[in-house]
């Protein structure tokens, strides 16, 4: 027989009439039958092996099981009533955090791609959505989503060019979001570049040259 380390117990125990209109003498029985047949068929057991591990006397055995088939808990052949509604297979722990982590990484990679929706530039999506996907490790995914809403709609973004707006993996790898709040609210300025300016002796060289 195969162990199975858990099961999970139906809560149907407590209001099956059946069960409950029986002594707890045999309700104990009757959850030693079900711990049993979680480890395999109560048909590969001899009453007396039943008997052994609940320990009873094989003719006990007999009017237990008696007992359950009249109530209809379980057939001749020893098979539990409705077994797959009776219990529920527990699953790994290792399973539960697997699919905990998946779940939590689909999680974060939508929060990531909302995030990227609401920053004012597109572009270099890889870098930005994992770059935001660290970020959100440092501050809560609606205080970021709002942050970034804010600085998508602050002066500096309405009135800049396209390429003078950090590009997202950018913004979000430097931590932008802790900005002074005055810097965002400033209108964009070009900025003056000065001519070249020319020197008369380096003209007159490049004359001669």
């Amino acid at each position: 027989m195969e162990w199975i380390k858990y099961f999970r117990f139906c809560n149907n125990f407590t209001v099956d009439f059946r069960i409950q209109s029986m002594n707890e003498i045999l309700q104990r029985r009757y959850v030693m039958l079900l711990c049993l047949r979680s480890i395999g068929d109560l048909k590969d057991l001899s009453y007396e092996e039943i008997g052994n591990i609940l320990r009873i006397s094989t003719e006990q055995v007999k009017s237990t099981i008696e007992v359950f088939i009249e109530k209809g808990l379980i057939t001749e052949k020893l098979k539990i009533t409705d077994w797959d509604k009776v219990h529920y297979l527990s699953d790994l722990s290792t399973d539960r955090v697997k699919k905990h982590r998946m779940n939590r990484t689909e999680s974060i990679t939508k929060q990531a791609e909302e995030i990227y929706s609401a920053y004012p530039r597109k572009v270099g999506k890889k870098k930005a959505i994992d770059s935001i996907k660290v970020a959100l490790k440092k501050i809560p995914f609606p205080d970021l989503l709002e942050i970034v809403k804010e600085y998508r709609s602050c002066n500096y973004v309405a009135t800049a060019p396209a390429q003078f707006i950090p590009l997202p993996a950018t913004w979000f790898n430097q931590e932008r979001w802790e900005d002074d709040r005055t810097e965002w609210n400033r209108e964009y300025q070009v900025r003056n570049i000065p001519k070249q300016i020319k020197f008369p002796e380096a003209e007159q060289n490049k004359a001669e040259w």
